[in-house]
């Protein structure tokens, strides 16, 4: 089967943002204190808002999280910004 160039960039786009999705569930999940999928479920529903884990998830894990992710945003535009103004086509498509 041939896939159009259009089909295709749209399911890696769609693989990216799922593979976003999975990355910043796992750090939530993963630090010095181990926490279950279920409990950190539990704690981004509402359901359980007085335990342990979630002032730990809401305190220090979801601010980090969102730290690294405006981080990696900022760097990749820096990188596109300086690659447009240097005229580098060394990573271009062409």
């Amino acid at each position: 089967m041939i896939f159009n160039t259009k089909h295709k960039k749209l399911s890696i786009f769609i693989l990216l943002i799922f593979i976003l999705l999975i990355s910043m569930f796992l750090s939530i999940l993963i630090g010095s204190v181990r926490l279950e999928p279920g409990e950190v479920i539990s704690c981004l529903t509402g359901r359980d808002a007085s335990s342990v884990a979630s002032v730990l998830i809401y305190g220090i894990r979801l601010p980090r999280m969102f730290a690294a992710l405006l981080a990696g945003m900022g760097l990749s535009c820096a990188g596109v910004i300086l690659q447009s103004v240097m005229n580098n086509s060394l990573a271009s498509p062409n």
